[in-house]
């Protein structure tokens, strides 16, 4: 049977947690020829937050031994941007699904500024 995850992502601006509404999320993967495939497309809303969105995992018990190749999670690639006046901000955060990381924004004076995803259970 298959196992799903969620991905729920707050997307923030700085160390002052400041919520980014409006931000579109696209959630994709890499395929084995090198390729990408979309697997969705999110919204930030008032508080940051996008919408949830279920992807395909490995088996947990997969996480469980060190005795199996295969990675015991799914990788995906997160990117935001947020369309402003005078032009698009984005950022290319590489996340595990599910787990939270660290991205970078291009701001408008072309100084990068932190861009968060956090997990959300």
């Amino acid at each position: 049977m298959q196992e799903y995850g969620s991905i729920i992502a707050q997307i923030v601006t700085s160390a002052a947690q400041i919520p980014v509404a409006g931000a579109t999320l696209t959630i994709s993967r890499e395929l084995p020829d090198g390729g990408q495939e979309l697997l969705a497309v999110r919204m930030s809303d008032y508080d940051g937050f996008t919408e949830p969105f279920e992807l395909p995992t490995p088996p947990a018990s997969d996480s469980q031994t060190r005795q199996t190749a295969e990675v015991p999670y799914a990788l995906v690639d997160l990117r935001t941007v947020l369309q402003q006046q005078g032009g698009a901000q984005q950022g290319a955060p590489h996340a595990d699904a599910g787990a939270g990381t660290n991205g970078q924004q291009q701001g408008g004076s072309n100084q990068p500024e932190d861009v968060e995803f956090e997990e959300v259970k």
